[in-house]
C-alpha cells in the first residue's frame, strides 16, 4: 500500500501542468509611435511624451487652442530638431484650423521648431517654422 501511495505521488508530480503557457502577457503589441516634444506657453518651457498618432494630433490641438486664446505657443519633436539650427525660417498664415494643423505636423516632422500665434481681428493662425 505504501508503495502505491508513492508511485501515484511521483507520477502527479511529473505530469505537465494543463494551464496554456502565455509567454507573452506582458508584451505590448500595440506598436505605436512614441513622440517627445519640447514646448513654450508664453515662454514657461515644458516636455511631454505622447504615445501614438491621436496624442500628437491631440497635443497639437490643444496648441492650437492655447494660441486662439492669446498664449504663445511654440514646440518641437526631440528627435527631429536639428541641433544647430540654421535659422531657415517658414512662415505660413490661415483662417482654417485643420490647415494650420497639417502644415505644423508636416513641419516638426521635417524637423522645424513651430510657433503658433492668433490674430483675432483677421481670425489668422499665424505659423513660424525655424530649423
Amino acid at each position: 500500500m505504501a508503495l502505491l501511495a508513492v508511485l501515484s505521488l511521483a507520477a502527479v508530480s511529473c505530469q505537465k501542468e494543463n494551464a496554456p503557457l502565455s509567454v507573452a502577457d506582458d508584451v505590448v503589441t500595440d506598436h505605436q509611435a512614441v513622440y517627445i516634444y519640447q514646448y513654450q506657453v508664453n515662454g514657461i518651457r515644458s516636455r511631454i511624451t505622447l504615445h501614438g498618432e491621436t496624442e500628437r494630433i491631440n497635443f497639437f490641438n490643444r496648441m492650437l487652442a492655447l494660441a486662439k486664446e492669446g498664449f504663445s505657443v511654440s514646440f518641437f519633436d526631440e528627435s527631429k530638431i536639428c541641433q544647430n539650427l540654421s535659422k531657415e525660417k517658414v512662415t505660413y498664415s490661415t483662417e482654417d484650423k485643420e490647415k494650420a494643423l497639417k502644415w505644423m505636423m508636416e513641419m516638426t516632422l521635417a524637423g522645424y521648431q513651430v510657433g503658433i500665434t492668433y490674430d483675432e481681428e483677421t481670425g489668422m493662425y499665424n505659423c513660424t517654422a525655424i530649423r
